[in-house]
């Protein structure tokens, strides 16, 4: 029977402070004090003790619901000073995807379209160096002369520790790169022994071969069981990454010669868009090994949605949505009557710009010549420009720009395209 999961508490809410701590622990005691007079039969009417605790209950109400402003008053004021950690970070969270619920089987199936067995590989025999025609020996006999892999060094050793990252997600052995960074000056024989042994005798630790992996929802509607549907990331023991590091030339040989010998793709990721101009066409049968290739009308590549026409319509639609919800999120903490100041609102707000006009470079001349694209990156950044300039929701699109010091975004990529 599995454990019972031990209860922590909640959490206590940013806005809570003693006095509603006491509110709200009076109008429990006037509650219960209601309830235990329904209960005798002998007091004819509960009528002051409702009145009571109504009175205690309307008062619990009205300090939370002033302590809620005044946190978030005091949170519109922080943005002056701060405006890119807490209260950046506080609205834009919201601007994330929540995660589908998945069950094991879900989990294991998208993994393993992810994540391909491999075909097998006889290791037995591997080319010295990548030569024509290719040479082949026993791995057993080449082992017993002279080690396969020049040993390394105790200069390359630190050279490789000390170029670790810090603040990264160990892996499931759960040691951080930051205590590797302590062991080796107290142990350099020990880190280089090991990594030596395992380089020389061709073995990888069976735990340094096990990941975390963590499946990122790409969302816009995507089907739930389909492995491209997920971003997987991966978080190994650290000691593996710094093997990794110092056989990377080896690696480099390796990898070429399994590229030579065959590569498996994952087709269960691949998508294909059909560029063209013509009004009426018949999408093409691809397969490969065994799977059809899907033809969308629009891929994403590299942040930017290929469209069969390269108009950039979808993205256009695409990258405003999203910077209107941006704006939403960042007006909150833009109310027209007090907050913070407008140069401190621009800088907020250019986050606005930022997702649209990404990649402007690439989708600027064709978007350009297309009034109803041009309209809808306008549209986005109005919501932005009222924040801004503290207007009404009935000033219009140019006259927000103008109050808001915001150059339309259709200028803004002509000025862009051309330095290109």
């Amino acid at each position: 029977m599995p454990s019972r999961a031990l209860f922590h508490g909640k959490r206590q809410v940013h806005w809570w402070n003693s006095e509603i701590a006491a509110l709200r622990k009076t109008a429990i005691a006037a509650r219960r004090a209601y309830q235990r007079a329904g209960r005798r039969t002998v007091v004819p009417s509960r009528e002051p003790e409702n009145e009571v605790y109504k009175k205690a209950k309307r008062e619990l109400k009205i300090a939370i619901k002033n302590a809620q402003e005044e946190c978030w008053r005091e949170l519109c004021r922080s943005v002056e000073n701060d405006p890119w950690i807490v209260p950046y970070k506080l609205v834009t969270k919201r601007l994330g995807r929540r995660a589908p619920d998945l069950d094991s089987d879900m989990v294991a199936r998208v993994a393993r379209g992810l994540f391909p067995e491999s075909p097998s590989i006889s290791w037995d025999h591997v080319p010295i160096v990548l030569q024509q025609p290719s040479v082949i020996v026993d791995l057993s006999l080449l082992l017993a002369d002279s080690p396969l892999v020049p040993p390394v060094t105790m200069q390359e050793v630190k050279a490789a520790v000390d170029r670790l990252p810090s603040k990264k997600v160990p892996g499931p052995d759960h040691i951080p790169n930051e205590i590797i960074k302590l062991a080796f000056p107290k142990f350099p024989d020990v880190f280089v022994e090991c990594y030596n042994r395992c380089l020389n005798t061709g073995t990888f630790p069976a735990r340094w071969k096990r990941a975390k992996l963590v499946l990122l929802y790409k969302g816009q509607g995507k089907a739930l069981d389909q492995p491209s549907s997920y971003r997987p990331l991966m978080a190994v023991a650290h000691n593996a990454e710094l093997v990794e590091e110092l056989v990377n030339l080896t690696l480099v040989d390796v990898i070429a010669w399994m590229t030579e010998n065959g590569l498996r793709l994952t087709p269960d990721k691949t998508e294909s868009v059909v560029l063209t101009n013509k009004k009426k066409y018949r999408d093409p049968n691809l397969i490969i090994q065994g799977c059809r290739i899907p033809v969308k009308r629009a891929i994403r590549y590299l942040g930017i949605r290929l469209d069969t026409r390269l108009s950039y319509v979808e993205h256009t639609t695409t990258v405003a949505a999203g910077a209107r919800k941006a704006g939403a999120a960042l007006g909150r903490l833009m109310p027209n009557i007090g907050g913070p100041t407008q140069s401190k609102r621009r800088l907020l707000m250019s986050v606005v710009m930022s997702r649209l006009l990404y990649g402007a470079e690439i989708w600027a001349e064709p978007v350009l010549s297309l009034l109803r694209t041009c309209n809808t990156l306008l549209q986005a950044q109005r919501c932005a420009a009222l924040r801004v300039a503290r207007c009404y929701r009935t000033v219009s699109d140019m006259a927000s720009l103008v109050l808001a010091k915001m150059p339309p975004a259709s200028l803004k990529k002509i000025h862009i395209w051309p330095l290109t």
